[in-house]
């Protein structure tokens, strides 16, 4: 399965994190859902899953690379970038938090995106030291 296709959002039950893939309500575009599958039979048919309802507002798509989601915070030198699908380019982008400047996210090496945390969990990471 290909990561980029999944999203994350925070639950409205519980608050805690849930990852699969976007169910929309094509009657009212403010339900959102989450759903996964657990448990298939040897056809691939699933037995066991779940669809869950999510906050919107804490929706995230995977970006393509291994653990690195929409709205992440990242820390490399002495920089944070936040990462953001931008439009005008449609690529993943490392937005700066301190500077009015963003860089492609295929610019950075693995070893260089270290996740420190997400706007929605750590907005404090948004703020200048």
């Amino acid at each position: 399965m290909n990561d980029r296709y999944l999203y994350r959002a925070k639950r409205k039950d519980n608050g805690e994190w849930v990852i699969g893939h976007l169910i929309t309500d094509m009657q009212d575009k403010d339900k959102c859902f989450i759903g996964y599958v657990f448990g298939a039979n040897d056809d691939g048919t699933p037995h066991d899953f779940d669809i869950v309802p999510v906050d919107p507002s804490t929706l995230c798509q995977c970006s393509g690379y291994k653990g690195i989601w929409e709205n992440d915070i990242f820390q490399c030198d002495d920089e944070r970038y936040k990462i953001v699908f931008c439009e005008n380019t449609l690529t993943w982008c490392a937005e700066s938090i301190f500077y009015s400047d963003s860089i492609e996210l295929g610019e950075f090496s693995d070893y260089e995106i270290d996740v420190i945390g997400n706007v929605f969990d750590n907005p404090e990471l948004l703020e200048a030291e």
